[in-house]
């Protein structure tokens, strides 16, 4: 804001030592403070302050694009050592669901109210589901990825010139689901390969470009999704033994309760 500052704006001395010093006693209308530490009469710091409403805190702002929110790449492809591409989901940062043993006691004991141990059975149910609906979605979403990535690997080896047309139905038959599911998994995802990052779903329509890692305004967002994912979900942490092998690799994810 200094180079605002022009030989005729008034006040210019004072100004200047109140935006070098006192900008956050000026936030907090620490009046008297500022006036105590630079020896301007308050009338003075008064009237500078007026003026100082009128400056741009941000005058470059007007020189650059409109802000927009940075991707976080759901997968990523990268090349190993025998010019193989790997699937690897970045999911790293979310939370891990279990059950608190307290609640797994409660739910034993045989002493316990049968009105609690229903309602316990109930919350333990609806956790298994919910594993297995995690692990679901995560293992569509790599076998989904990986389909694709057998179908454009000319794509990925020499360039966008060398896409492949490609339906979803293809995707879906290959997979094993239905095309809405491919269409659920692929939505919304960011893919990080060596072309650079863009969404899955842009193979299955037209070629690819090279997108920076951004996010467009209106979607929401993996880091928004992680933060909310971060809260608590259910009263009720769960850890249990889950018979049925989606579930099963679920649990393998868990860590135990303390």
């Amino acid at each position: 804001m200094l180079i605002q500052l022009t030989p005729e704006t008034p006040h210019r001395e004072t100004l200047r030592v109140l935006i070098q010093n006192h900008l956050e006693d000026i936030a907090h209308n620490r009046l008297p403070i500022i006036q105590r530490r630079t020896g301007f009469d308050l009338a003075t710091i008064k009237e500078a302050i007026e003026i100082l409403k009128h400056l741009n805190p941000h005058p470059g702002a007007q020189f650059t694009a409109e802000n927009i929110p940075y991707v976080v790449p759901d997968i990523a492809v990268e090349r190993d050592e025998d010019s193989d591409y790997k699937i690897r989901l970045l999911d790293d940062w979310m939370p891990n669901i279990y059950i608190s043993r307290r609640y797994m006691e409660l739910y034993r004991d045989k002493a316990a109210d049968p009105k609690a141990k229903e309602y316990l059975k109930r919350k333990i149910q609806a956790a298994q589901w919910l594993l297995e609906s995690i692990e679901q979605r995560r293992n569509t979403l790599e076998k989904v990825t990986r389909a694709i990535i057998q179908h454009q690997r000319a794509f990925l080896d020499q360039g966008p010139d060398h896409i492949q047309p490609l339906k979803m139905q293809q995707i879906a038959d290959q997979v094993g689901v239905h095309v809405t599911t491919v269409s659920r998994a692929v939505d919304d995802k960011w893919v990080q390969t060596p072309r650079g990052i863009f969404p899955p779903s842009a193979s299955l329509a037209a070629a690819p470009r090279r997108l920076p890692a951004k996010r467009w305004p209106g979607s929401k967002s993996s880091a928004s999704w992680k933060r909310s994912s971060t809260r608590r979900i259910n009263p009720i942490r769960f850890r249990t033994r889950i018979s049925s092998p989606s579930s099963k690799r679920a649990a393998s994810r868990l860590r135990a309760a303390p």
